[in-house]
């Protein structure tokens, strides 16, 4: 699928900032066929947790599938700084950030969104950098399978692959970890590619979505990702594995 190149558009008011000599302000795309949900503006004025369930005063707009863009002038979904987008319960969504220096995401790598079985959906806040090209939705609904392995010692969950390292305040506070899953048996519900977890001799590439047990991060509903570098039994003992206890592949997500 062709990436959504970043144009530069004209100057205008609201927190934008040229980068590379692009002018950029939070802007989404949405390459799937289905429609999503943006907004103007983050109901409490704050960064913090980076999303939330619900947009109580803000003004909602859609943004069709097919390549549509909240920046298109004329459009009647047009707004010139996007504040968030929605990903829905019951659909797996995958989004990537075009933006050449994105404060919230690993510029140009996929993260996937899968909110099949949560109770609410996730409004997810961008920067004022950040240009979201959404790449693919679709909404199944019901559960997503579960996946079970063992872990060998508590794992830290975050909101994405590649989070691992960069949490901290402000816009790095969306990469703090949501909470653990615990030392034993656990279930996961797919895996990707991301920041390497390990020693020199001993590591993993691969993170696993699953659902923490609880999360402690305030806000924050539990469905993250954890490294596969804490599984254990049978191939796991392997750099770059993530079988499940049967010994099979757990899926990519």
């Amino acid at each position: 699928m062709a990436m959504l190149a970043i144009s530069p558009r004209q100057a205008h008011a609201g927190n934008c900032r040229v980068i590379l000599g692009i002018e950029v302000c939070g802007d989404v795309a949405n390459e799937s066929p289905l429609w999503i949900l943006i907004a103007g503006c983050w109901p409490d004025g704050s960064s913090n947790p980076r999303y939330v369930s619900s947009m109580p005063g803000c003004e909602n707009k859609i943004l069709p599938g097919d390549g549509a863009r909240s920046d298109s002038v004329g459009a009647s979904y047009y707004i010139k700084d996007t504040d968030t987008f929605r990903v829905d319960v019951g659909c797996v969504t995958k989004f990537i950030d075009e933006a050449p220096a994105s404060t919230l995401y690993q510029p140009g790598e996929e993260v996937t969104e899968d909110r099949r079985g949560m109770a609410r959906n996730k409004w997810l806040k961008l920067g004022d950098p950040d240009a979201i090209h959404v790449t693919s939705q679709w909404c199944p609904g019901g559960s997503p399978p579960h996946y079970f392995a063992q872990t060998w010692a508590v794992a830290d969950g975050y909101q994405d692959q590649f989070c691992y390292g960069r949490g901290g305040s402000g816009d790095a506070d969306r990469c703090n970890s949501d909470g653990h899953v615990l030392v034993g048996r656990n279930y996961f519900i797919c895996r990707v590619w991301g920041a390497r977890v390990g020693t020199t001799f001993s590591y993993n590439h691969w993170w696993l979505l699953t659902d923490l047990d609880p999360p402690t991060n305030s806000g924050r509903d539990g469905r993250s990702y954890v490294s596969a570098y804490y599984l254990t039994g049978g191939k796991n003992s392997q750099n770059d594995s993530a079988y499940d206890e049967n010994g099979n592949w757990i899926p990519e997500c």
